[in-house]
């Protein structure tokens, strides 16, 4: 019997076998067809994001707004979202680059992802007649329930609604619903890629975060939000991503003219962030020393707070992260939680080429899936039930938001 844990964070991280239980080892990536995909499959647990569904203009109604932000805003018409731009004061439309974005990521005629939200351009006539605004616009299918952002109170006490009394298989089905989200998230991400004349490049989605991870029916996890992914190979710095997702390479070109060769590793480090705040309430950072003497006080405008804030999270990083692995390692090691644990402490690597790769994450959790399911005899429908009773006010309100739709 064996059980593994971090032994060092000084060379490249791997997992070691020590004397104990057993615990997650990282095998071949599965395939989209590999047996074990093909399991899951079987089993309910995945399955394909279904193609937007458009409708004749004059058929579409406002129901309600579902978001805003400094690109746009995004409200559902009858049941697809729909998202604006403004004109920018240099005349441009602020969804100039995520359209063309869209574009390259799902053109006409490419087969329909599992964990992204594909998102369709719109025709300028279309926006006229039930939007009445000049200019292009994003549309996709929305969520059943929302983003992971909007219901992660509930995830991070998801332990008071597994009915299950038995502790340990308790912890279990918990463990199980944390990786099904982590892995739906790794497998859009290795689906993000640029499509051009029958070749693929990968891409580097730059923001994951809770906002940007949207939770449909059944456990259903899709990506969404376009606007900053960039091709593998570009160049990013400070100014790319949300500061409290975003990996420490970035932050570290902070107040210099230097720039970072983007991989799939800044989103590694952003999955492990959105992971750990949906697990523990709060971000990993957010210690009594945190808080003392590294949170930024007295700033005098927001950016001055927000560019404090990020030379200050660089400096806290570099000194704590290697204590808080180890920490995180530990914390209930002897339980079903401990193959996540352990995963997440391998994400936070600071150096990127120490944190693992997408393909071999993937493998980790589709093993990690049916061991918990094997182990525990955890099914489909009891996941789906619990879905259900966690978030049955969340897909009553939306249902009714498209039976009694507002006036625009």
């Amino acid at each position: 019997m064996n059980k593994y844990k971090i032994i060092a964070f000084t060379k490249t991280p791997i997992l070691k076998k020590v004397k104990g239980n057993p615990g997650p080892a990282m095998g071949h990536a599965p395939t989209p067809t590999s047996p074990r995909r093909m399991e899951l499959k079987r089993a309910g647990f995945l399955r394909p994001m279904s193609p937007v569904n458009l409708y004749p203009a004059g058929l579409l109604r406002f129901n309600s707004e579902l978001g805003a932000g400094g690109f746009g805003t995004v409200g559902l018409y009858s049941d697809i979202a729909v998202k604006t731009g403004v004109i920018r004061p240099d005349g441009r439309h602020s969804l100039t680059k995520e359209i063309r974005v869209v574009r390259r990521l799902f053109p006409d005629g490419a087969a329909a992802p599992e964990n992204l939200f594909p998102v369709t351009v719109s025709s300028t006539d279309i926006i006229d007649r039930f939007i009445g605004e000049h200019g292009p616009a994003l549309i996709s299918k929305p969520a059943a329930v929302g983003s992971l952002d909007t219901i992660r109170h509930l995830l991070t006490d998801i332990d008071a609604y597994i009915t299950e009394t038995d502790p340990e298989r308790k912890l279990a089905i918990k463990a199980f619903i944390f990786a099904l989200i982590t892995y739906q998230m790794i497998n859009g991400l290795l689906e993000l890629k640029f499509k051009k004349n029958g070749t693929e490049t990968p891409a580097v989605h730059c923001d994951v975060k809770p906002a940007n991870v949207l939770l449909h029916k059944q456990w259903h996890i899709g990506l969404t939000d376009f606007g900053l992914t960039h091709k593998v190979g570009d160049q990013g710095n400070y100014m790319l991503g949300t500061p409290l997702y975003m990996a420490p390479e970035l932050l570290d070109t902070l107040n210099t003219d230097l720039s970072v060769t983007l991989t799939e590793k800044q989103d590694v480090w952003s999955v492990a962030a959105t992971v750990y705040e949906l697990l523990f309430g709060g971000m990993f950072y957010e210690t009594k020393t945190w808080k003392r003497y590294y949170e930024p006080k007295s700033c005098s405008s927001t950016t001055e707070y927000e560019m404090k804030f990020k030379e200050n999270l660089s400096a806290y990083l570099y000194k704590y992260t290697k204590k808080f692995q180890y920490k995180l390692c530990d914390y209930k090691k002897d339980t079903p939680m401990r193959g996540l644990h352990i995963l997440l402490a391998h994400m936070f690597q600071l150096k990127p080429e120490k944190r693992p790769r997408l393909i071999k994450m993937r493998s980790f959790f589709s093993e990690e899936l049916l061991n918990l399911s094997s182990t525990y005899n955890i099914t489909p429908t009891e996941i789906n039930d619990l879905f259900e009773t966690m978030f049955s006010d969340s897909l009553r309100s939306k249902r009714s938001s498209l039976h009694h739709p507002h006036h625009h």
